[in-house]
């Protein structure tokens, strides 16, 4: 495949909108959902729910696959054994550098999924450890801390989980690839293939999850604790930075007034550039956190302008 072919393959993704994992990690529950549902209706067709949980498992990995990458160290350099064969030019490179896509999509474009032991294997070079053991430890936090449960695995068998999603990519490949004498697919598998799949998407899921950003919170309440107790570190960062500048400006009464008159005119955009971001979610529980959230990122440019001054003569 050409450059450009890739290229466009990526970006036509790209633009039909990508599902992400966590969408994925839903998709995957209501897949099993609608199968015991309509199970026993006239008009199932059992082939149909194989062919679509890998699709699933597919689409989850390669989204991991990218967003591990585009995480930065160490997975964008354990990725270097995953992109042996991949050739760069200067389109690709000139993509890259321009993000209209990342290095973490073309890698994830181009690595093979048709079977369970590469997905284990990208997981594991990214990562740089066995994978399986770190799935069959992970708990679902959102049904341990939010809904009360007991904190058991999410996969409670990774083995028989292996040897369902194994046997899942067999006969999803029959199905799809071949016009076989005798039927590829037991009805009676479908369940045990749809909850492998639906226990190793939630499970890659919050063990990822945890491994890039720890444990965040999951209630919109914890969510906006934290957004704001965001805000006021970064706001004391801001304070301790002006009481430092003050100090660099000295006598000089001039720059200290046009720094307190500065100062005084972005607070006031500050908040209402918050005010305003805030409104997108108006009436709505999310209106708070991203107040704290705009206003944290604006006070971190606010510090990052800031420091200029206390590299240069003043």
């Amino acid at each position: 495949m050409g450059t450009r072919d890739r290229l466009s393959e990526i970006l036509e993704i790209k633009q039909r909108g990508r599902r992400n994992h966590t969408h994925l990690q839903f998709m995957s529950r209501d897949l099993l959902r609608q199968w015991n549902a309509s199970r026993n209706d006239k008009g199932c067709t059992p082939e149909f729910y194989p062919v679509r949980a890998v699709t699933l498992i597919e689409a989850s990995t390669r989204a991991w696959i990218a967003q591990l990458i585009d995480a930065g160290s160490p997975y964008v350099e354990n990725a270097v054994n995953l992109c042996k064969n991949v050739k760069f030019d200067l389109d690709l490179v000139r993509a890259i550098e321009s993000r209209v896509i990342t290095l973490g999509d073309l890698v994830a474009h181009t690595v093979s999924v048709n079977n369970l032991d590469q997905i284990i294997s990208h997981y594991e070079v990214l990562l740089g450890r066995p994978v399986l053991p770190i799935l069959e430890s992970t708990i679902d936090r959102w049904a341990v801390e939010v809904e009360g449960n007991d904190a058991a695995p999410i996969i409670r068998d990774v083995q028989e989980v292996c040897r369902q999603l194994a046997a899942l990519f067999v006969t999803r490949h029959i199905s799809v690839h071949e016009v076989a004498a005798r039927p590829a697919l037991n009805v009676q598998d479908v369940e045990g293939y749809l909850k492998a799949t639906d226990d190793f998407i939630a499970a890659t899921e919050w063990a990822l999850q945890d491994l890039l950003y720890g444990k965040t919170p999951l209630t919109q309440g914890a969510m906006t604790a934290e957004a704001w107790s965001k805000f006021r570190a970064a706001d004391t960062d801001l304070e301790l930075l002006l009481g430092e500048l003050r100090v660099r400006i000295g006598s000089d009464q001039v720059r200290l007034n046009l720094l307190e008159e500065s100062q005084r005119a972005w607070l006031a955009f500050r908040d209402t550039q918050a005010e305003l971001f805030a409104d997108n979610a108006r009436g709505g529980t999310l209106a708070a956190q991203l107040a704290g959230m705009e206003r944290e990122s604006l006070t971190r440019e606010r510090i990052k302008s800031l420091q200029w001054y206390m590299r240069v003569d003043v």
